[in-house]
C-alpha cells in the first residue's frame, strides 16, 4: 500500500508565517481553511473506505472560520477534522510553535500494555543484574 502521508508544508507555512513581508491575504484563515480542505479532498484516497463525508466535515467546520480566526483556533479546527481519519500516516505539524497532531487511533494492545511496561522493565533490570553480576569474566 502506498504510504498516504500528506505533508502540509505550504499550508503550515501560510498559517504560521508572521514575516511582515508577506501580504496579509496570504495568511488569511479562510483561504488557509479552503486550501487545507481542498488538499485532503483532492488527495486523500480513503474517505469512502472509512465512510467519512469530507464535504460534510468541511461544511460543519467552515462555519467557525473567519478572517479573525487566530492560528491556534485554525490548527485546532484542522485537528478536529483529521481525528475521524484514524490514520497513522496523517500528521499535522507546525514547527514554528513546536506542535503537532497525529491522526492515528490509539492501539488497544499498546494501551493495555502501558501499565505493564514499567513492571517488565523492573523485572528485566533485576533479572539482568542477578544474572550478569554473578558472571566470572576472567580471561
Amino acid at each position: 500500500m502506498l504510504k498516504t502521508t500528506i505533508t502540509l508544508f505550504v499550508l503550515l507555512f501560510l498559517i504560521s508565517n508572521t514575516d511582515a513581508q508577506w501580504d496579509q491575504k496570504v495568511n488569511n484563515p479562510v483561504q488557509n481553511f479552503e486550501a487545507f480542505w481542498s488538499l485532503f479532498n483532492n488527495n486523500y484516497a480513503f474517505f469512502e473506505d472509512k465512510q467519512i463525508n469530507w464535504d460534510s466535515l468541511g461544511q460543519v467546520h467552515r462555519k467557525n472560520i473567519s478572517a479573525n480566526t487566530n492560528n491556534g483556533a485554525l490548527f485546532h479546527t484542522f485537528c478536529e477534522m483529521l481525528k475521524p481519519l484514524n490514520d497513522a500516516h496523517v500528521t499535522l505539524t507546525v514547527s514554528q510553535i513546536d506542535t503537532s497532531f497525529d491522526a492515528a487511533r490509539s492501539s488497544r494492545i499498546v494501551d493495555e500494555l502501558k501499565p505493564l511496561k514499567k513492571n517488565v522493565r523492573k523485572g528485566f533490570d533485576r533479572w539482568s543484574r542477578q544474572r550478569f553480576t554473578k558472571m566470572d569474566l576472567r580471561i
